[in-house]
C-alpha cells in the first residue's frame, strides 16, 4: 500500500526539522527523508554552533574574502 504525504522534507538539519514541525503543527501529514545514518545534517556536525562570517566583532582575520574562500573550498 502506497503512503501519501502533504509535505516531504528532504534532509534533517535544523531548518528542515523546523519546517517539518511547523507543517505538522498546521495539520499536514509530513515525512522527513534523510540519506545519512543519523539525523541532524550539518547541524549535527556543527555541534549546534552557527557560523556568521564577517560579523565585525572578531579582533582579527575575519573578512568577506576569507568567508568566500572557505565556502568555495567546502562546496562541491
Amino acid at each position: 500500500m502506497a503512503e501519501s504525504f502533504d509535505v516531504v522534507v528532504i534532509g534533517s538539519g535544523w531548518g528542515a526539522l523546523v519546517a517539518a514541525l511547523r507543517a505538522r503543527h498546521h495539520g499536514f501529514n509530513v515525512v522527513v527523508l534523510e540519506k545519512e545514518h543519523q539525523y541532524g545534517g550539518t547541524s549535527a556536525i556543527s555541534a549546534g554552533f552557527m557560523w556568521v562570517p564577517n560579523h565585525g566583532l572578531a579582533e582579527e582575520g575575519d573578512s568577506r574574502e576569507k568567508a568566500l574562500t572557505y565556502l568555495r573550498a567546502i562546496s562541491p
